[in-house]
């Protein structure tokens, strides 16, 4: 699929949201600059965030066991 720029990449993911549910797992890849940040922007903004959205392509996760 092509898009026409960073607006119609930003309206898929609105138009991706409506059909989301709680546990779906949506999996971007893409080179740099392919469009993954506007597509989440779409798709968060379509569920209803109005915050910052953060490229998905350098998450850093730590997770720690709670102590016993």
């Amino acid at each position: 699929m092509l898009l026409r720029d960073e607006a119609a990449t930003e309206a898929l993911g609105r138009g991706l949201a409506p059909v989301l549910r709680a546990g779906d797992v949506v999996t971007l890849s893409g080179e740099l600059g392919a469009g993954k940040t506007c597509l989440a922007r779409g798709v968060l903004r379509g569920l209803g965030l109005a915050g910052d959205v953060a490229s998905p392509t350098f998450p850093i996760v730590l997770t720690y066991d709670p102590p016993e």
